[in-house]
């Protein structure tokens, strides 16, 4: 029974993660034709794209949070507090990928209102292949300590490159 609950819990713990850090894709798109006054704001790109991603960070904690807690308590399975350790890389990098998404929205559309399906379908997609590039990950260093230091390495890295690229994103928007 473990070797088919874990993947499902799994699984159920990127989806949560997932559904938690639409908030962060919406930061962006919520400005709708407002987006203007963000960029003549007096603010730094990097400044505006770093707030909406610890806002996010603290929506996405809330949402989670709870729900996760409550799957752990009901679903019991043999090492769930050792797979409850990747909801935190998870919900930074999810969070940086609803960011960086959806501050491309207003550089690929006119419409800054409605978000274009394959940046809608896009988002999931990404966010499922950094969920399996941290499965394999642990799959890896599961049982070597290499894995405290390749595992926050990758966060880092991941969450400062989407940064990187939202900056970017709202710098070309023009």
């Amino acid at each position: 029974m473990n070797y088919a609950i874990v993947p499902a819990f799994l699984l159920l713990l990127i989806l949560i993660t997932q559904i938690g850090s639409v908030n962060a894709l919406l930061s962006f798109v919520d400005e709708k034709d407002n987006i203007y006054l963000l960029k003549s704001s007096p603010f730094k790109a990097s400044d505006i794209v770093l707030a909406k991603y610890l806002l996010s960070l603290v929506e996405v904690t809330l949402t989670a949070a709870p729900i996760i807690g409550f799957l752990a308590y009901f679903i019991r399975i043999e090492g769930s507090f050792y797979l409850l350790t990747l909801t935190a890389p998870l919900v930074l990098i999810f969070s940086a990928t609803g960011v960086m998404v959806g501050a491309y929205v207003p550089v690929f559309t006119n419409e800054p209102s409605d978000l274009p399906v394959p940046l809608a379908f896009g988002f999931p997609a990404i966010n499922i292949g950094f969920g399996v590039l941290l499965m394999a990950i642990v799959a890896i260093y599961g049982g070597d300590m290499q894995l405290v230091q390749v595992m926050p390495a990758f966060v880092v890295v991941a969450v400062l490159g989407l940064l990187a690229l939202a900056t970017v994103a709202l710098r070309s928007y023009k």
